[in-house]
């Protein structure tokens, strides 16, 4: 018994590696700048991505706003990770009520960090396979 206990252990080590190598050789694509339509503080994306890539949006509002973020697909697979890019380019992940950085979620709503205007980044990764997915992105005062 303790035997197998230990072969499942090092066989659990073993697969949270490889995810973790999966994670940091995916492929970032640039995606541009959500940008809304004049009047509107919304905004729809459809789009997709193949097994381990990564799909990167930008987006300028401003700190202390609330945005509403959601994703679906039709496999229920396409996940969203939420960064917040100061002025040198550094990346902090933004996170949820509960102090937790907002990553593999399919929703988010919260106040955004910083002060005046900001640039967010939204990554759209899938948790297995590739994944279609349609996107809405709302910022309101």
């Amino acid at each position: 018994m303790k035997l197998a206990i230990t072969r499942f252990y090092s066989l659990l080590i073993a697969v949270m590696f490889a995810t973790l190598t999966v994670t940091v050789t995916a492929d970032t694509i640039s995606k541009g700048e959500i940008k809304f339509k004049k009047g509107e503080s919304a905004a729809v994306l459809e789009d997709g991505l193949a097994r381990g890539e990564l799909n990167e949006y930008t987006l300028k509002a401003k700190g202390g706003q609330t945005m509403e973020i959601t994703i679906d697909s039709p496999d229920s697979n396409a996940v969203i990770e939420l960064l917040w890019q100061d002025k040198e380019g550094n990346r902090t992940p933004i996170k949820n009520a509960d102090d937790k950085p907002v990553a593999e979620a399919t929703d988010w709503n919260g106040k955004l960090p910083g002060n005046g205007l900001q640039t967010y980044i939204v990554v759209v990764g899938a948790i297995r396979g590739g994944a279609v997915y349609l996107m809405k992105v709302t910022i309101t005062n």
